[in-house]
């Protein structure tokens, strides 16, 4: 007999504001147990890892998380393995460490020396390279600003590369062809693609 191959779901952690996952995970239990546990680690541990530090921070903050669902019933480590490289290919801000799956974050040793460097100063041509974080009093602004304002969304946005009917489009080819072949078709990225697909971006659509 086959061994039975092991399935598990893909998630990733949001935080309220931000336009993009920050840390991608994979679990064998339903979503929001998952969620629990992250919480119960980065509230009663000293957990030192990226993902537990920018949580106590958000918390701190008042800026809440939500969990959602990237990829159902598929191949363990290997499938969450996938994500993050997407995921970290689009952008320079996540919480992930490690590579994913079985290695784990328990899979990265680093040397003192390479620690040390992490701790300390930037480099001017690294600073360019971060995202510069936006402060709470700014996400309150634009959170208070976009409830109920529809006037820049969608097409009525004049930086809108898309219209409504693009977008049924484009969920409807995600079907078929793989977020690189769209964004093609469109002259975007496939992390464009990937926002759309997902309700990242054009919610209301």
């Amino acid at each position: 007999m086959k061994p039975r191959k092991l399935l598990c779901t893909v998630y990733g952690l949001l935080a309220e504001g931000d336009d993009h996952y920050r840390y991608i995970g994979q679990t064998q239990v339903k979503i929001n147990r998952r969620l629990a546990s992250h919480w119960n680690t980065a509230r009663n541990t000293d957990a030192p890892s990226y993902v537990y530090r920018w949580m106590r921070k958000c918390e701190k903050a008042g800026i809440s998380i939500s969990i959602h669902v990237i990829e159902k019933d598929c191949p363990l480590d290997a499938t969450e393995i996938k994500w993050i490289a997407c995921f970290k290919e689009m952008h320079n801000d996540m919480t992930n460490i490690s590579v994913g799956g079985d290695k784990g974050v328990l899979g990265i040793k680093r040397s003192e020396e390479t620690k040390a460097k992490m701790r300390g100063p930037k480099s001017e041509a690294t600073k360019k390279k971060m995202r510069k974080p936006k402060s709470v009093e700014t996400k309150i602004k634009m959170s208070q600003a976009q409830r109920g304002n529809t006037k820049g969304l969608g097409s009525n946005n004049g930086n809108a590369v898309f219209t409504e009917s693009d977008i049924f489009d484009v969920r409807s080819l995600c079907q078929t062809k793989s977020l690189s072949e769209i964004g093609k078709l469109y002259g975007v990225t496939k992390g464009t693609i990937w926002k759309i697909k997902e309700r990242v971006s054009w919610k209301h659509v």
